[in-house]
């Protein structure tokens, strides 16, 4: 909002002008008229020094019996200070007031920093286990132990039990028959029995 700079027009006695004797803002603002009394011309104008930087668009006013008047004073140039007078006449030039004004220079804002919203949120627990797994060398090593002592089971370990404690009886029995009976065929036998529990638990490892 705007500063005001507020003058009475006829208050005190006719065509009277009453205005404070200096004014200081910065960036543009607002000459306001207050006409107690009754009608009345009133001019309102800036010096040279402030006319290279503001411009008042209207400076003849007709203010009726009891009017209020805004008079905007713009300003063009707010990067810079500036000062002067303003002066304030009533029924062209009965009586004339003047106010020194001074501008002051606009500081330029600065504009906002953006923030990333996603830099305030907390990592979930899944990315920073996964972040982990990755980083570490000790996981990637224990994970590539775990997986190459699966591989490197043998075929006995993935037998079922009772078909290994079935094939070594098998092949106790021939080798004490053979002893004794020396039948080699027999013996034979229990090597291919044997064999086909070794190949069976093999097959279920694949």
């Amino acid at each position: 909002m705007s500063d005001t700079l507020s003058v009475a027009i006829n208050r005190t006695r006719l065509h009277s002008v009453e205005a404070p004797d200096s004014f200081t803002t910065a960036g543009s603002f607002d000459v306001e008229l207050h006409n107690h009394g009754e009608a009345v011309h009133v001019h309102v104008h800036l010096d040279d020094a402030l006319s290279e930087v503001a411009s008042i668009e209207a400076i003849n006013h007709h203010l009726r019996a009891g009017a209020t008047r805004r008079v905007p004073v713009a300003v063009r140039r707010d990067d810079r200070s500036a000062t002067g007078r303003l002066k304030v006449a009533s029924a062209y030039g009965a009586e004339t007031r003047y106010v020194d004004l001074s501008l002051r220079a606009v500081e330029p804002t600065k504009p906002p920093v953006e923030v990333d919203a996603a830099l305030g949120k907390p990592s979930s627990a899944s990315d920073r286990s996964r972040g982990e797994s990755t980083s570490n060398p000790r996981t990637r090593s224990r994970a590539g132990s775990s997986r190459g002592s699966t591989r490197s089971t043998g075929v006995l370990g993935g037998l079922d039990a009772p078909a290994l404690a079935l094939g070594v009886g098998v092949l106790f029995l021939a080798v004490v028959a053979v002893t004794m009976l020396d039948n080699v065929v027999l013996l034979a036998g229990a090597f291919v029995l044997l064999a086909g529990v070794v190949a069976a638990g093999y097959a279920s490892l694949r």
